[in-house]
């Protein structure tokens, strides 16, 4: 079966007269019409007559791509219009596309697969099917082994599920960019809970703020912390102790470091040197970003001088 772009063509002049299949957009349906005029080859409008009863005839000027294929072959066209939908119908959460997305082309160059269309419906078009087999390192059955999986002249399309399946196939083989991504995410996550830390919530985190502006930032947030979550289970199908502790780690160090910077002023309260230097050690300790877990092993952040022990006031891993 083909994929309904490649059943299309462009419209010539030669096509008025003759009845085509035309996409409805407002009421996402198909309608039969008879093109009435083609101003030229390849035309950017076109004029048509319903025929479907409920329109009551009526000819109007439309877009010229809205004319899907010639009535006659509308079967195969429709046939393969419902296979994309099928495939599209396993779609996940913007967010998780997007990071899936990102990650892809640190594995496979985009001339052997890449996301079909724009992405959204999260379905893999692989273009080299031998190539991208060897890549992963498994048969084309098992590749193909979803339902609503099917290849199309050597062009193999697969469903989110099939595709996520892949993605951590790869991660597992070579789990390195996805720690990066989960890295970098993650960081920019801590610093923002540090800020929260130090000056309170912000504003638009209330629920009780409805401003188109808040709910945007909301959203913002909330799908960071979802793509972590994903970036954190992708990992986590081969090394569960690897994203657990590291989200542990995070968790335990967020809340030491309130707890110590709360206490700063009551230690400043001690007029002697010995605390001075103390609230002063504390402070440094806890401004620092916070580390993160790399699967080599613990990566501190950004200068490798050590995970800062707020109880005992000195590193661990940097130097004495």
């Amino acid at each position: 079966m083909r994929m309904p772009e490649d059943l299309r063509r462009p419209l010539v002049t030669q096509d008025e007269g003759t009845d085509w299949l035309y996409w409805d957009v407002g009421k996402r349906v198909f309608r039969r019409v008879v093109l009435l005029a083609v101003p030229s080859d390849a035309p950017k409008r076109v004029r048509v007559q319903h025929l479907d009863p409920e329109m009551k005839g009526g000819a109007e000027w439309v877009p010229a791509g809205r004319l899907a294929v010639p009535w006659d072959a509308r079967d195969d066209y429709l046939a393969a219009v419902e296979m994309v939908n099928r495939l599209e119908s396993h779609a996940p959460k913007t967010l998780v596309i997007d990071a899936a997305m990102y990650l892809l082309p640190e594995y496979v160059n985009p001339e052997v697969a890449d996301f079909y269309r724009n992405g959204a419906g999260g379905v893999l078009e692989i273009t080299d099917l031998d190539s991208f087999v060897k890549i992963l390192g498994e048969d084309a059955d098992h590749l193909m082994e979803h339902a609503d999986s099917f290849v199309d002249r050597r062009r193999a399309f697969l469903p989110w599920p099939a595709v996520e399946r892949v993605l951590i196939a790869l991660i597992e083989a070579n789990p390195q960019p996805a720690m990066r991504m989960l890295d970098e995410r993650t960081e920019r996550q801590q610093q923002f809970d540090l800020l929260v830390d130090k000056e309170g919530p912000r504003w638009w985190m209330s629920d009780e703020e409805d401003s188109n502006e808040a709910r945007r930032l909301r959203h913002w947030h909330e799908n960071d912390l979802e793509t972590i979550a994903t970036l954190r289970r992708w990992l986590s199908a081969e090394t569960p102790s690897l994203a657990e502790s590291y989200i542990q780690l995070r968790g335990m160090y967020t809340d030491l470091a309130a707890i110590v910077r709360a206490a700063i002023p009551r230690v400043q309260m001690d007029r002697s040197q010995k605390s001075a230097r103390l609230a002063k050690r504390m402070a440094e300790l806890v401004d620092r970003p916070m580390p993160i877990v790399d699967v080599r092993g613990l990566r501190l952040m950004p200068d490798d001088e050590g995970y800062p022990d707020p109880l005992g006031g000195f590193d661990v891993g940097g130097g004495s």
